[in-house]
This record gives C-alpha cells, structure tokens and sequence, in this order.
C-alpha cells in the first residue's frame, strides 16, 4: 500500500540505528553527544513524517487513480481519496514512535519498547472492532466512514504507543534522579 511505502521511507531502520549509536554514545559516555543524536533524530523524523504527511494529503485523488484505474464498480475515487488522508495522519506519530522505540532499546529499556508494540496494536484492534460495530450497527454511519474509523486506529494506537513510551521514560529519569 501506499501508506506502507511512505511509512517505510519515514521510518527505515530508524529504531536500530538510533538504538545503536545511543548505545554507543553511552559507552564512549559521550551523553551530550547521544542526548543531541536522539533530538535531531526527533526532529528530522518529525518533519520527514510531515512531509509525506502533506503529499499523502494533496496527492490522494491521484493516488486513488492509480489504485482504482479503470475498475468499475465498487469504491468510489473520493472514497479511496479520504482513507487515504485518514491513514496518512499516523505519519504523524510514527516515525517519532519509532526514534523512541530505539532510544530506549539503546538504553537497555526492552520490555517498555516492547509492551509499547503490543499496547498499539492492542488498542488498534480495539478501535477497529468496537468502531466498525459501532459505526455500523449503532450509528447506522456509512461504510466509508466506518472504514475511515478503522483505519484512523493506527494513529490513535500509535499515539497510545507513543505516549506510554513518554511515561516509561519520564518514570526512568525520575529514578535516575533520585537514585543521585
């Protein structure tokens, strides 16, 4: 898909290398040199997730044409245009997800990477299924808006992710500070 190409181009390898050179960096106990690493990365992943965030958003009518071509029937061109803005938001958050991920890896943090995985994808099967019943059964919404929901579960699960990774790590620098 799509979304998976610019979610790969966003995000390549990011987790292992930034988790490599922080762990480099705090052998060579270099920590300005692994703190400013984990802030560039931060920052040109931010602004690569934008950027394919904002093509996503202009280009999805072309990106629809080339998904749909000349098939009649079915899916609409601007249906397939708005789940594609939709998905396109979770370039958003992702690719700083994954500069996290690898920092904290760095640091020997597994199991908070970790659970963070199966926190978003647990929260994303939630919202996939409890959104579509709801959208469908409930709220009598139509199918392209229960799609929408559905697939507007990556960046919510990947925010849930993300903000978890937050906690984890303040709680760590919290106890690192008590511990000196």
């Amino acid at each position: 898909s799509i979304y998976g190409l610019f979610l790969n181009l966003s995000t390549a390898g990011v987790p292992f290398a930034i988790s490599k050179i922080t762990s480099e960096y705090n052998a060579l106990k270099q920590y300005y040199l692994k703190e400013k690493t984990y802030k560039v990365s931060k920052y040109l992943m931010v602004g690569l997730g934008f950027l394919f965030f904002i093509i996503l958003i202009i280009f999805a009518p072309l990106v629809s044409d080339l998904f749909i071509g000349n098939i009649k029937g079915g899916n609409t061109k601007e249906d397939v245009s708005f789940v594609i803005r939709i998905i396109s938001s979770a370039l958003l958050i992702v690719p700083i997800l994954s500069v996290t991920r690898g920092y904290l890896q760095g640091h020997n943090y597994i199991a908070p990477s970790s659970i963070s995985q199966v926190v978003e994808q647990f929260v994303r099967v939630v919202i996939i299924v409890a959104g579509s019943y709801l959208c469908l059964r409930v709220l009598n919404v139509s199918l392209t808006n229960t799609v929408g929901i559905a697939v507007f579960s990556a960046t919510i699960s990947a925010l849930m992710a993300y903000f978890y990774l937050l906690f984890k790590q303040n709680k760590e620098n919290k106890e690192k500070i008590e511990k000196n």
